[in-house]
């Protein structure tokens, strides 16, 4: 069916927030929250009641916030609820849990709108307080210190941007009548939240038990022919961004991000889904080489869904970096929602708005299909794009912070302190020291490089006695570059050409105008430490929709052999 992008349709779907239902209110186009502010309070978890009669259950849902469910006289409405604090007081953001309703077509054409709240909780006691209609009123209308509004059937709907809100708020909040007086709410049950497994059909494939950590096992000098390859089977039809870790002693996990997925028997992209990430597992030994199975949720239905699931349509995941601690797996995240404000045919019209990091815990003793994932919030320290190249060393894992048109600097957290970033991530300073949070005025430029936001690793190679850093293209440049250093401290040599992408490289049989690669990284379970050379992939896509659709030479990883500098 054709779809008119030109058409505009005016109505305005207000929907109305249940917890107190005022004959005028005053709601937001905005939220009142970034990913950044939010926080977690889990005394909400569970289901309250009021004297009328209706109940509302909270329950935790994704990295950072809450499914609600209010149900009045047997009818049942689900919101998502983001608490946020601003100054000494908590905010509760409610919003309709989706927008998907109908095609997308239909669904672009509503708009999310937001009511806020103030709540403190005392035991088995919620007192919520909505925003003060009168209050609103009489500083719009009569004193004309609010001008970004609109009048709705159901009262004001604020229209300034999140900032500005919060802004409002700050100064604002404490004064008598800004907000209505409160209404009681009374715990009637506690409430637990399981996380869920991914939900695939098992293939049979089984991770070996083992407490070893096999992060830096070489499969190059075990098994010499088995070279990664991604065939499209079983419905996987390319994805990009591959990461990888050695999981035992012959298999390797890998993860991607956007990828087309169909039925089992699909060989096209045409008609096919595109879902946020999905894995794999590889394996190879002597007796049957190398083989690989692919797994996402909801495997082979109308509804897919990614393996790493956001629990919203506010964002998706791309997966960043994996790494092994004791027996845990972790996946860092990114947090990619839309790009506001962004041209349709934009190309990068999406933003990252923040970091999240899973959890496995039983990735060795089951199959991917029954992987238990918890989601762990890590906005508090990376709310954009700018982190890069996580490496586990020691008892740390060191990020490195590439700051637009500045330099790249280097934080780090204890290992021990994963589910708490905020209160122990520190930066290397210029005297050399690390130091709590992150500072760019006073952090120490290890690198004088912006290292390409598409990607890239840090390895070390202890027959080079040196860290290996491999990242690029970046875009609209055909160059995979490497640094190398000593310490992840430095200093960090200059960045050297290792290879050129001929999809991007004028007079090479593979060349096209329309597409740009991105996403190099070293597989360093494959590196050939006989003959001094790294496994590299990287990925390329098009310009052009149609042949993203069409040329299955594309859009899949590229693995390439490229002997160290």
């Amino acid at each position: 069916m054709l779809k008119f992008k030109y058409i505009i349709l005016t109505t305005l779907a207000v929907y109305i927030s249940p917890l107190i239902a005022n004959a005028e209110e005053v709601m937001s186009l905005r939220p009142l929250f970034t990913e950044k502010n939010i926080v977690v309070k889990s005394a909400l978890n569970g289901m309250w009641y009021a004297e009328s009669g209706d109940t509302f259950t909270f329950r935790r849902s994704g990295d950072n916030f809450y499914r609600l469910v209010h149900t009045v006289k047997g009818n049942s409405f689900e919101f998502e609820a983001v608490l946020t604090r601003i100054a000494d007081q908590l905010i509760l953001d409610i919003f309709p849990q989706s927008l998907e309703k109908g095609d997308d077509f239909y669904g672009e054409h509503f708009i999310r709108i937001h009511s806020f709240y103030s709540i403190s909780i005392d035991e088995d006691t919620l007192r919520t307080a909505s925003l003060n209609y009168g209050w609103f009123y009489d500083m719009a209308v009569k004193k004309r210190l609010i001008q970004d509004y609109q009048w709705s059937e159901k009262g004001m709907l604020l229209a300034a941007s999140t900032e500005n809100l919060r802004e409002m708020f700050l100064k604002y909040q404490n004064e008598e009548n800004f907000f209505d007086a409160p209404g009681l709410f009374f715990r009637l049950k506690s409430d637990t939240v399981l996380t869920s497994p991914a939900g695939n059909k098992s293939s049979g494939l089984t991770a070996e038990v083992s407490s070893e950590d096999y992060s830096n096992y070489n499969f190059a000098a075990v098994f010499p022919e088995c070279e990664p390859s991604f065939p499209y089977k079983g419905g996987w039809l390319g994805g990009d961004a591959a990461i990888s870790i050695t999981i035992s002693k012959t298999q390797v996990l890998w993860i991607f991000s956007d990828t087309f997925v169909g039925t089992k028997d699909e060989h096209s992209r045409q008609g096919c889904h595109i879902i946020p990430n999905t894995i794999a597992i590889s394996t190879c030994d002597k007796e049957n080489g190398w083989r690989i199975e692919y797994y996402w949720r909801n495997q082979y239905t109308d509804n897919p869904q990614p393996f790493f699931e956001s629990h919203t349509d506010r964002y998706k995941y791309w997966p960043e970096e994996v790494f092994a601690y004791k027996n845990d797996l972790y996946v860092a995240l990114n947090k990619v929602g839309p790009k506001y404000g962004a041209a349709p045919d934009e190309l990068f019209n999406f933003s990252h708005i923040g970091a999240t990091l899973a959890k496995i815990s039983n990735y060795k003793t089951t199959t991917p299909d029954k992987w238990m994932v918890e989601l762990i919030p890590w906005s508090s320290i990376f709310d954009t794009g700018n982190w890069r190249c996580l490496v586990k060393h020691g008892k740390h894992l060191y990020v490195f912070i590439s700051q637009p048109g500045e330099k790249t600097f280097l934080v780090r957290l204890p290992l021990a302190q994963l589910d708490n970033p905020k209160e122990y991530v520190e930066y290397l300073a210029k005297d050399m020291s690390w130091k709590q949070g992150l500072n760019p005025e006073h952090a120490y430029p290890v690198m004088k490089d912006v290292i390409s936001p598409s990607g890239g690793s840090v390895r070390y190679h202890a027959d080079l006695n040196r860290w290996v850093m491999v990242y690029g293209p970046s875009f609209l440049s055909n160059k995979i570059v490497v640094h190398t250093a000593p310490e992840l401290t430095g200093p960090w040599s200059e960045a050297t050409v290792i290879y050129t992408t001929p999809e991007q490289s004028p007079g090479s049989a593979k060349y096209a105008k329309s597409l740009f690669c991105y996403e190099g990284r070293e597989h360093i379970q494959f590196y050939d430490k006989k003959d001094k050379k790294l496994l590299i992939t990287y990925d390329c896509n098009s310009t052009e929709f149609f042949e993203l659709l069409s040329d299955m030479e594309i859009y899949s990883p590229r693995v390439v052999s490229i002997p160290v500098p």
